[in-house]
């Protein structure tokens, strides 16, 4: 699980095919963000589906989700991710 500083140091750099790995695994592990984030988690689903991209802040936000539900989901739900390291 990343800190929200790691967090931010990530999406400060992230390019491309970068937004698109983060984007796809936070779709994929989805159902293991905790409850209590999964609408904030959902609207910044749907923003990047809907303008393309998120601001740094945004980002942010969605990576710390995607990793903290990265560790709580089952490796066979993790098994097609691909993060580019």
């Amino acid at each position: 699980m990343l800190s929200k500083t790691r967090a931010e140091e990530i999406a400060s750099r992230l390019t491309g095919d970068r937004k698109c790995q983060w984007f796809e695994a936070a779709c994929k592990v989805r159902p293991w963000i905790r409850q209590s984030s999964a609408d904030f988690a959902d609207s910044l689903i749907t923003a990047y589906r809907t303008r393309g991209d998120l601001s740094v802040s945004q980002w942010t936000w969605l990576i710390k989700l995607t990793s903290e539900a990265m560790s709580k989901a089952p490796s066979a739900a993790l098994s097609d991710i691909y993060m580019n390291p």
